[in-house]
C-alpha cells in the first residue's frame, strides 16, 4: 500500500515519464528468514534497498531472540531514485563487457586471413585471444527473488497493479524499477 500511495505522490522528484515498471520483491513469515532469503541476492547484486532491508530484518531477527519489542511507528522513506545510468549495477556492467568482449570476438575472427606466412603466429596469437575472449564475469544467478513485470500507461494504473500484489507473510522487501520497456529489458536480463 506504501508503494502505491508513493507511486500517486504527484510531489516526488524525479518522477518517470513512462510507468512500466519491474518488481523485484522477497517476503518471509520471520526476520530471520528474510536475511537468508536476502543473502544470496546482495551477493549476486547489491542493491541498497535490499542491502538496508537485510541489516533492518537482522537487526530484528536479534531483537525477537532477546525478547525486546519493536515500536509500529517506524516507517522508511520512499523516494524516486533515478539510475542515470544502468551499468553502474555490477552484473549489468559484467554483461555489458561480456557482450563487447563477443564482439570483439566476432570482428577479430571475421578479420583472420589466409596468409600462410602468418599462419604459425597467427594460431599462437588467435588461442591466446580466445583464451582470454571466453573468460566471463557475469552469470546470472538464482538469487531467489520474485520477479514480476507491468505494463501501464499511468502513475495510477500501476499502483493498483502492485497494489494487488501480495501475501500473508509479515516482513516484505520491494524494489521497483519503473520507466522505459527498453531500459527494463536490460534489467530483466540480470535478474529474470
Amino acid at each position: 500500500m506504501a508503494l502505491s500511495r508513493a507511486l500517486n505522490d504527484l510531489s516526488r522528484s524525479q518522477r518517470p515519464e513512462k510507468f512500466n515498471a519491474l518488481l523485484l520483491y522477497v517476503s518471509s513469515k520471520s526476520a530471520g528468514n528474510l536475511v537468508s532469503s536476502l543473502t544470496a541476492m546482495n551477493a549476486y547484486c547489491p542493491l541498497s534497498v535490499f542491502l538496508e532491508a537485510a541489516r533492518f530484518a537482522a537487526s530484528l531477527a536479534m531483537l525477537d531472540l532477546d525478547k525486546i519489542q519493536r515500536g509500529l511507528a517506524c516507517c522508511q522513506s520512499l523516494e524516486w531514485r533515478h539510475i542515470a545510468e544502468p551499468r553502474a549495477l555490477l552484473p549489468l556492467s559484467q554483461q555489458y563487457n561480456d557482450v563487447g568482449l563477443s564482439q570483439v570476438d566476432d570482428a577479430g575472427k571475421s578479420l583472420i586471413s589466409d596468409i600462410d606466412a602468418a599462419l604459425n603466429e597467427l594460431d599462437e596469437l588467435k588461442s591466446a585471444r580466445d583464451a582470454r575472449l571466453t573468460q566471463t564475469a557475469f552469470t546470472p544467478a538464482n538469487h531467489g527473488l520474485f520477479i514480476e513485470q507491468f505494463n501501464a500507461s499511468s502513475a495510477r494504473g500501476l499502483a493498483e497493479q502492485v497494489k494487488a500484489r501480495g501475501d500473508n507473510n509479515e516482513h516484505w522487501v520491494q524494489c521497483l524499477f519503473v520507466g522505459d520497456a527498453g531500459e527494463l529489458s536490460q534489467l530483466m536480463s540480470i535478474f529474470g
